[in-house]
């Protein structure tokens, strides 16, 4: 949902549907008449006063109880020291993560008894610091942690990206052939029913802004490429939490 904060206060007041009435149901239903081409997923109360956390087509916005007014932006627990907005985007990729198949991921799994959970990135084979990142994962998995890779070819569809992603994933070895088109190596030209669409689309719903984007197995977002010595530190201190 691409639209500007006073474009969303300008249409609500325009409209004037104020009898939402303190109801989850009647919020949803006035955002549907203001913004029919928005898909409403979530309508659900917050702690703070007379409003509610509305998810807009993928986007968390705050909307009064008599659905007059709404914002844009970062619901922060100062208290708490939590970031509410955040919390919720975790739990709504957690959800999803949950969803997956994981017999459609390349997974490289961990080898210490020590489990340190499960850790899901969006990669590209094109991406320089996907490529680097592949260098950190026996590092991550002796550390106890299992790396889940879903495709997310920046360039779309139409792109020698996706070709690749697909050959990649239509391979018998998947993991072979991940690892071979990481280091610049020729894959040959495989086609079946595959993810990497799918795949895409997920991360597009999910704002990736980049590749590659890591994501511990409870949906929060451990950043772009790093040193494995820091995720594992990052995962650790999620396990402390």
């Amino acid at each position: 949902m691409r639209i500007k904060t006073y474009c969303l206060v300008i249409a609500i007041a325009a409209v004037g549907l104020v009898e939402a009435a303190d109801s989850n149901l009647n919020v949803k239903e006035v955002l549907e008449k203001i913004f029919p081409s928005e898909s409403v997923e979530s309508v659900k109360p917050v702690p703070m006063g007379d409003f509610f956390e509305v998810k807009l087509s993928g986007e968390f916005v705050y909307v009064s109880k008599d659905g007059r007014y709404l914002f844009q932006g970062e619901l922060l627990d100062l208290v708490k020291k939590t970031n509410l907005t955040q919390t919720a985007r975790a739990q709504t990729r957690k959800e999803e993560f949950q969803k997956l198949d994981e017999n459609l991921l390349i997974s490289f799994g961990r080898k210490n008894i020590n489990d340190r959970g499960d850790i899901y990135v969006y990669t590209d084979i094109d991406c320089g610091y996907c490529r680097k990142f592949h260098l950190e994962v026996p590092a991550l998995n002796d550390a106890g942690v299992t790396v889940h890779y879903l495709a997310y070819p920046r360039a779309g569809l139409k792109s020698d990206s996706y070709d690749k992603a697909v050959n990649v994933w239509c391979a018998a070895n998947k993991k072979k052939a991940l690892t071979k088109a990481k280091t610049g190596g020729e894959i040959v030209t495989h086609k079946c029913v595959n993810p990497v669409a799918d795949h895409f689309a997920l991360g597009q719903s999910m704002k990736l802004a980049g590749t590659p984007a890591v994501y511990s197995s409870d949906g929060t977002y451990l950043g772009a490429y790093a040193p494995a010595e820091q995720l594992i530190a990052a995962i650790s201190s999620l396990e402390k939490d």
